[in-house]
């Protein structure tokens, strides 16, 4: 799952599924997964369907579940296993994950000569496509992963929803948050991958306006993030939500994030021209 972190901002071209036009997020990487749904019926009767829309009963956060006790009982996960009916959600699941990445990696392979010959900003642009998939990827970290479970949202009337973090199985919640924010930050720097002259949208920047003090702005920013993220208490994030006191410290660290949304979406999108073509509907 740290791996696919690495790809979670390509929601884009070769990273989507060309049968149901989801992106791989869509397909491997929703969370929370649907508990009741796998429990009663997928399971219980040995049903998996790619096919089907019970997306969240596939992918990451099913296999969390599956091999995972929030009560960390790895004994009691062995006797589930000595079931045949998880082993066959298991490798099925397994099976499934792995055949979508490599259909998505033979894809881009065919279409990644032809990705940098369409790097201007009109709305149909690979490098529009990129940015909007980018933003996608940051505000799913700030909103389903911070926003939603900590009450932060208005729609929630300041109810917490610790059931709906990432991870909630393995309690590895702010392992994965703070992996998700890294990869966006080393997108943003050109960090990215093995060759050290990659191109990130801070060069983007300095080579179109010469703003460098925004492109240092934003370097703050993702810094702040990463620092509140590590300022979070070592223990399970559903923990850190029920409990005030740590609460005040997940808010500070949407607060940060928030802020970072300012300048990666709201400042890109006026010094560019880029026209954003989905709604976060978080109140932002």
């Amino acid at each position: 799952y740290l791996q696919y972190l690495k790809l979670d901002a390509f929601r884009f071209g070769a990273f989507k599924d060309f049968n149901s036009g989801n992106a791989l997020y869509n397909n491997i990487a929703l969370f929370p997964c649907n508990k009741g749904l796998l429990d009663t019926v997928k399971i219980k009767k040995m049903i998996f369907n790619p096919n089907d829309a019970n997306t969240t009963t596939r992918g990451f956060d099913v296999i969390d579940y599956l091999i995972f006790k929030r009560t960390n009982n790895n004994d009691s996960v062995l006797i589930d296993f000595a079931s045949e009916n998880k082993k066959f959600y298991l490798k099925k699941n397994s099976a499934f994950i792995d055949s979508m990445v490599n259909q998505v990696k033979n894809d881009w392979t065919m279409l990644s000569a032809s990705f940098s010959k369409s790097a201007g900003t009109d709305a149909g642009s690979n490098l529009t496509f990129f940015f909007n998939s980018y933003l996608e990827s940051y505000e799913t970290a700030k909103n389903f992963k911070v926003q939603i479970p900590g009450g932060y949202n208005a729609n929630n009337l300041g109810i917490i929803k610790p059931e709906m973090i990432e991870g909630l199985s393995s309690g590895k919640s702010k392992k994965f948050l703070k992996a998700h924010v890294e990869n966006l930050y080393a997108i943003w720097m050109g960090n990215f991958g093995v060759d050290s002259a990659n191109v990130g949208f801070d060069d983007v920047v300095v080579a179109q306006t010469h703003d460098s003090a925004f492109v240092k702005t934003v370097v703050s920013s993702f810094n702040d993030v990463l620092t509140a993220i590590d300022a979070l208490p070592e223990q399970r994030l559903d923990a850190t939500i029920k409990n005030p006191a740590d609460n005040a410290k997940l808010k500070d660290l949407y607060d940060k994030m928030a802020r970072l949304t300012m300048s990666i979406k709201s400042e890109m999108v006026s010094k560019f021209g880029f026209s954003v073509s989905y709604s976060s509907n978080d109140g932002d």
